[in-house]
Order: structure tokens, then sequence, then C-alpha cells
């Protein structure tokens, strides 16, 4: 994997473990459970 696209990628899970705001995929659903 990219360096960059996984520095990226670590950056947004730590920001939505931390109930920040993160980016999100533009047209995703999350699966209703």
């Amino acid at each position: 994997m990219d360096p960059e696209a996984r520095k990226y990628l670590m950056g947004e899970m730590d920001k939505f473990l931390a109930g920040e705001d993160f980016d999100q995929a533009e047209g995703y659903v999350p699966p209703s459970e």
C-alpha cells in the first residue's frame, strides 16, 4: 500500500475512533442491522 495512503487512512481511523469528523465516501449508506 502507498505510504501516503496508509498515513491518510490511519489519520481518518483515529478521527473516527475519537468521534471526530472524518471523510466519508460520497453516496455511502451504512448497512442497517
